[in-house]
């Protein structure tokens, strides 16, 4: 497996990117970030104490216990395999309404652009595979036509999310009187139009969508799923938001403020770190700014802690 920068001249923008042996290639591609997020609004009061500045973020050495702000990315992973081109969750996307979320509201980014540096337009994409419905993982499943309704973004793939969430979300938006705020307006922009358009292949875990084994990661949702791609020592796993920073390798570290079971998540974040730190597995995390591909290892005092790929010079 390579490591590599792609540098895209016309953007001025670098990527990291996965070369498997097999001939795949993985690009990480941040939709927005890396951007400061609130320690306390992101991961609330930690468990350990506040004099241990553990562990280091690798992206920032002030990223950690001590910090009032966390490094975020919003990462989407673009697959480019035999089974076609793949789009690993879809970032918070551009245009869409969020006065709630002033970082989200209204972006105007290169994401497209960055496809086409990479010698793709929007109908090459085969699959978009949603890992949860959350707002930042669902915004660039459309864009506005020049009537500004909203319309898939990749006319060509077919969309994917897992069948638990859909059902989940679906009730919700029953039992909700006024669903235009529903997941930040995210809801009625950028996945009801798939539902009412191409609609979405609804998947369980276990299933394989485009070579990618899928994966249960319940608690930050209730149907939330990651992806395994590869074997033996060029496994990847898509982590979703089973965990979204560096300061929560320690086991005895809480879930996000974000997460809709905390206890839940926690399990399954320990659990999915002991299974990538056993398997010597690579991570692609969601929020993790770059370098974002890591290797999970074990750390006897309390936890887990990464060792991120060292870019090549």
């Amino acid at each position: 497996m390579k490591h590599n920068h792609i540098w895209i001249a016309s953007l001025g923008i670098s990527l990291e990117q996965l070369a498997l042996e097999d001939g795949t290639l993985v690009t990480c591609i941040p939709d927005l970030g890396p951007v400061q997020w609130s320690r306390d609004k992101l991961i609330g009061e930690m468990q350990f104490t506040r004099n241990e500045p553990y562990p280091t973020s690798p992206m920032n050495s002030a990223d950690n216990g001590l910090a009032d702000t966390l490094s975020l990315s919003f990462n989407i992973y673009l697959v480019q395999s035999r089974a076609g081109n793949v789009l690993i969750d879809t970032g918070i996307g551009n245009g869409k309404y969020r006065p709630d979320r002033p970082a989200w509201d209204r972006l105007n980014g290169p994401f497209l652009a960055i496809l086409e540096g990479l010698g793709l337009d929007a109908d090459h994409i085969d699959f978009v595979i949603n890992t949860h419905l959350h707002a930042d993982h669902v915004g660039w499943n459309t864009i506005a036509d020049s009537s500004g309704v909203w319309r898939p973004t990749f006319p060509s793939a077919t969309y994917v999310t897992p069948a638990r969430e859909l059902e989940a979300m679906l009730a919700k938006a029953q039992a909700t009187s006024n669903s235009s705020n529903l997941l930040h307006g995210a809801w009625q922009d950028s996945v009801m139009p798939i539902i009412d358009g191409p609609g979405y292949l609804a998947v369980q875990p276990g299933e394989i969508v485009a070579g990618l084994q899928t994966i249960a990661l319940p608690g930050h949702t209730s149907g939330m799923i990651g992806l395994i791609l590869g074997s033996g020592d060029e496994t990847i796993v898509f982590t979703a938001d089973a965990i979204h920073h560096p300061i929560q390798l320690p086991n005895n570290a809480p879930a996000s403020n974000f997460c809709m079971n905390p206890e839940e998540s926690v399990q399954t974040r320990i659990k999915l770190l002991e299974t990538c730190a056993l398997n010597n597995w690579i991570i692609a995390p969601y929020h993790f700014p770059a370098p974002a591909f890591s290797h999970i290892k074990r750390n006897e005092a309390n936890g887990y802690e990464i060792k991120p790929f060292v870019l090549p010079g």
